[in-house]
């Protein structure tokens, strides 16, 4: 639970072939954000933990003005609460992001401004009660294209 931290907490032996590539997706996935970590501020976007009960959702946001990137990291504690808002904090309202999910893939192109205010609904993946959202500044012309990518998907 600790962003940032890499470590496996089982035998690898007992892993099949789908299990592998399993790991090494998301050995490739933490490779990408090394950089990012390295150069981030943490700020916490769900409540903060009361003594001993912590609530429904944890929310951690890096953020690197450096890579004009943040990563969300959002772990869903309570079963019978599906999702959470979670309002982003330390990004540039007036710019775009690309934001995408290591679950459900593809989210869209959001303004800072509509994260931060807004906020980003998460909900808990059928295999993992955790997600990894990434949000990526675009230009003006990428975000464009982007839409038109998904409007072309979403039209077939």
């Amino acid at each position: 639970r600790m962003p940032g931290v890499f470590g496996l907490s089982f035998p690898i032996g007992m892993l099949d072939d789908d299990d592998i590539a399993r790991v090494r997706e998301q050995v490739e996935r933490w490779k990408s954000l090394r950089a990012l970590q390295s150069t981030a501020s943490a700020a916490l976007v769900s409540p903060q933990v009361d003594g001993t009960m912590s609530g429904p959702w944890d929310g951690t946001l890096l953020v690197s003005p450096d890579y004009d990137q943040a990563v969300l990291y959002a772990f869903q504690n309570d079963r019978d609460v599906t999702g959470a808002t979670m309002r982003m904090r330390g990004l540039d309202r007036k710019f775009e992001y690309h934001v995408t999910s290591d679950q459900l893939g593809d989210i869209g192109v959001i303004t800072g401004a509509s994260l931060m205010d807004d906020g980003l609904e998460v909900f808990a993946a059928d295999d993992t009660r955790a997600q990894l959202i990434t949000m990526t500044k675009v230009t003006p012309e990428e975000a464009a294209r982007l839409r038109a990518a998904r409007t072309q998907l979403t039209s077939r």
